[in-house]
């Protein structure tokens, strides 16, 4: 799981609530899909990180978790109902529940979205373009649908971007994702699971020759060969035994000022 790719959706959500026409009915979840004439009383957005990929050439070594990452963050936008304005003199206006009234709704809704992520001045739109370090593409598909009598337009705005690396475990925070973390637990909506998301991003606390194996995804023969393993005497705790257990076999690993060993059987002569 990419913690830039959590991030980067619930950062969406409050970067784009109330500042378009959907107000507060924008969600980092499926829209409602029992939505009936009654109750779709205006439109809505729903937020996806649809799909993550990182190619060869953006991996250094076995850095699973700091790969060069393509992140595609989709807004689904569906009208289904008049939208409330306002009007010029303050006064609350609607578009017509017309095919055409409800294309210019999604339009209004879809320039209203990219203008608050590129440009809004909040905290949390501020946090979107510091998350989102680079918008490598557009794509917008439209939608349509009818169902029990009730129509339903659509428009699916996908932003291909570079999200922000995530932290390397048991590393001190940059500072962007301490500021992040910070915002999430001053917010109600959110403050509720940003402490889970600190504590997987942060791990535990680790030696700084720990954290370059942790970055590297290197293995202990790999990093002891790298000579900033430092002396077991210097770090007591490096010659107690570390005991890996499985149904069938405990395997022991241990870190001397002679070298390392797997099981008893030295990792480098």
């Amino acid at each position: 799981m990419s913690l830039s790719q959590l991030v980067l959706r619930h950062l969406t959500v409050l970067a784009l609530l109330n500042k378009t026409l959907a107000g507060l009915e924008v969600k980092s979840s499926l829209l409602d899909p029992n939505i009936t004439e009654d109750s779709a009383a205006v439109p809505a957005i729903a937020v996806f990180t649809d799909s993550r990929s990182t190619e060869r050439g953006d991996i250094h070594g076995k850095d699973i978790i700091g790969g060069d990452s393509t992140v595609t963050l989709a807004l689904e936008i569906a009208c289904v109902a008049k939208a409330p304005d306002k009007d010029a003199e303050g006064g609350e206006t609607f578009i017509p529940q017309t095919d055409e009234g409800m294309e210019m709704t999604l339009d209004l809704i879809e320039r209203q979205a990219v203008v608050e992520l590129q440009a809004g001045q909040s905290v949390w739109a501020n946090l979107w373009r510091t998350f989102a370090c680079e918008v490598i593409g557009l794509r917008a598909e439209r939608g349509a649908a009818a169902e029990k009598g009730i129509r339903f337009a659509a428009r699916r705005l996908e932003i291909q971007c570079k999200p922000l690396t995530d932290p390397v475990p048991g590393a001190p925070l940059p500072p962007a994702w301490e500021t992040v973390f910070a915002a999430f637990e001053g917010e109600d909506t959110v403050k509720k699971f940003a402490p889970l998301l600190r504590a997987a991003a942060t791990g535990q606390p680790v030696p700084d020759w720990a954290q370059v194996q942790q970055s590297l995804g290197l293995a202990l023969d790999e990093v002891t060969a790298l000579g900033i393993v430092p002396m077991a005497s210097e770090v007591p705790s490096l010659a107690s035994e570390i005991v890996a257990e499985d149904d069938d076999l405990n395997v022991d690993i241990a870190v001397t000022p002679e070298g390392s060993s797997v099981g008893g059987v030295p990792t480098r002569e």
